[in-house]
């Protein structure tokens, strides 16, 4: 079994949330219980990423492709963790802004990291069994698939699973860019079309074989209009193809006793160390090192 997880950030090397843990966290749990699978995590190679990291990167290959009306490319990196592949997207204009997210032009950014990830699938001969998108900024991995790529035939194989982290961010643009910034001809329209403007969640809603979010509590919550942000419409027409699996945890990373940035390390059976850990707080924050006050 082949599987490729498509992600904006994953711990260590770019994380802003719950989606960095578990791109982290996932891809390693799989190894551990299927040692024979092939397991590659993809993303950005931003440049916050620590010069550690970048020190352990090797240069897979420099790929061209086009992309909407662009001549463009990327520089694909790969290391080894505990097992998986984990590689890095390189292109200095769309990754090189000092923060992960938040830029004027993030729907091209990840216009471009996704058409990068296929890109790369086909010029290495590396294609997956399962392919594994993330929220918003990976969900035109997914749509690619089956629309603008759907003629290749070594692709058409690939079982796709989109996971919604997040149902607020969801990727909602001007349906006046479907073309120019996307790459979507006006037949696909219909795909990524939703209340009036393009929305890349609903997109990979539709295309995907399954779709998942972080736990059974939060597939059932997303179903109704309180917590769907809107689109419960479309996940009750796919609910047959919705299930939630409960976020794990990395305890290796995770680990008070052997975390290299605490102040202080502790354990549940000696845990004196966490005062150590308040009172680094306290100091970081300009607050009065007193023990019997609590910190909230």
């Amino acid at each position: 079994m082949k599987i490729l997880y498509v992600t904006s950030e994953a711990t260590p090397y770019a994380a802003s949330g719950g989606l960095g843990d578990v791109m982290g966290a996932l891809p390693k749990s799989i190894v551990q219980d299927n040692p024979d699978a092939d397991v590659g995590v993809i993303l950005p190679l931003y440049d916050t990423i620590k010069s550690e990291h970048r020190a352990e990167l090797e240069k897979v290959i420099d790929i061209s492709f086009r992309f909407s009306w662009r001549n463009t490319g990327a520089t694909v990196y790969r290391l080894n963790n505990s097992g998986v592949s984990y590689y890095f997207v390189e292109n200095h204009y769309y990754f090189d802004r000092g923060r992960l997210y938040g830029e004027f032009d993030d729907a091209e950014r990840f216009a471009f990291f996704s058409t990068a990830v296929i890109e790369f699938m086909l010029a290495t001969g590396n294609i997956p069994d399962i392919l594994h998108a993330n929220d918003w900024e990976t969900a035109l991995t997914i749509v690619y698939l089956k629309t603008e790529y759907s003629h290749i035939a070594s692709l058409r194989g690939i079982k796709t699973v989109y996971t919604i982290h997040n149902i607020e961010y969801q990727g909602k643009f001007d349906p006046y860019i479907l073309g120019d910034v996307f790459a979507l001809s006006e037949a696909d329209r219909g795909v990524v079309e939703y209340d009036g403007c393009i929305n890349l969640m609903k997109g990979a809603i539709e295309c995907a074989e399954a779709v998942t979010t972080v736990s059974q509590r939060y597939a059932d919550e997303i179903m109704s209009p309180e917590y769907s942000h809107g689109l419960y419409h479309i996940l009750r027409r796919y609910a047959d193809k919705v299930s939630g699996i409960l976020n794990g945890i990395d305890y290796s990373y995770y680990n008070p006793w052997t975390d290299p940035v605490l102040a202080k390390h502790y354990s549940p059976k000696r845990r004196g160390g966490k005062d150590a850990c308040r009172s680094a707080l306290r100091a970081d924050l300009n607050l009065e090192d007193d023990n019997k006050v609590p910190v909230i």
